[in-house]
Formats: C-alpha cells, structure tokens, sequence
C-alpha cells in the first residue's frame, strides 16, 4: 500500500464511522464532489489542502488523521 493508498482507506474509514456516504462527503467537507470523486477513484493525489480540509469536516486534526494504523512502517 502507498501513501495514496492509506489515504484512501482513511477516508473511507472516517466515512464508515460517521455514516457518511461517500457521495456525501463533499458537501459535509465543502469540497467539489467532483474533486472527493477523482481523489477516492485514484484519478488524483491527495494533497495536503485536500487532506486538511477532510479533518476540518470531520472535526479532526492531521495528526489525528494520520495517527491512524493505515499509516504505521510508512
């Protein structure tokens, strides 16, 4: 798994915790659905505003997003 990867699959699991849909997640993070869909499909890389503004919507901090175990021997 790369970095991309286990961005990916933090995302998701943030969406599963919060009962989000994934076509929801835009909107609940205000960004362009467009932009949540070429990122979580593998059409584009995450970058760090990206990632930042997914915390901001879900009320977490970057260091919390990447404390997660996806992340760990990266």
């Amino acid at each position: 798994m790369n970095i991309n990867d286990a961005v990916r699959a933090r995302i998701n699991s943030l969406c599963e915790a919060k009962n989000l849909p994934l076509n929801h997640l835009g909107n609940q993070c205000k960004i362009p659905q467009g932009t949540v869909n070429r990122v979580m499909r593998a059409g584009a890389n995450a970058d760090m505003a990206f990632i930042q503004t997914i915390c901001a919507g879900f009320g977490i901090s970057v260091a919390e997003f990447f404390a997660d175990p996806v992340f760990r021997g990266m």
